[in-house]
């Protein structure tokens, strides 16, 4: 019988390979930029959301096709302990996001970047 930690812990284990394929596919000097990007709004910011990561990464020049990687980005630096997501959420400015809600991520305040 399958039980609903079960589905719980299947769909953790996809969402993790998802976002791992993804990692894997996206362009590697955009990844670097964004993580760069991350750890430094991370250094001048309370609060800040992905569109502002998008938004720098535009400015410079650096693109993907795997923009689902975006997440994996950001688990990243909330495993490193550089940010936390809260509950809340606004909607995207990025006209291909359609002003779906993306996360506010709140920089932690024991950071030595």
């Amino acid at each position: 019988m399958v039980t609903q930690l079960d589905l719980i812990l299947q769909g953790e284990a996809a969402k993790s390979e998802g976002m791992e394929r993804a990692w894997d596919h996206a362009d590697i000097a955009w990844r670097g930029a964004a993580a760069t990007i991350v750890r430094d709004l991370a250094r001048t910011h309370a609060e800040f959301t992905t569109d502002h990561v998008w938004q720098q990464l535009d400015a410079l020049g650096y693109s993907t096709t795997e923009h689902r990687a975006m997440g994996a980005v950001m688990r990243a630096a909330a495993l490193d302990g550089v940010i936390v997501k809260t509950d809340r959420v606004v909607p995207s400015t990025r006209p291909c996001s359609h002003r779906r809600p993306i996360a506010i991520w709140r920089t932690l305040s024991n950071l030595d970047l």
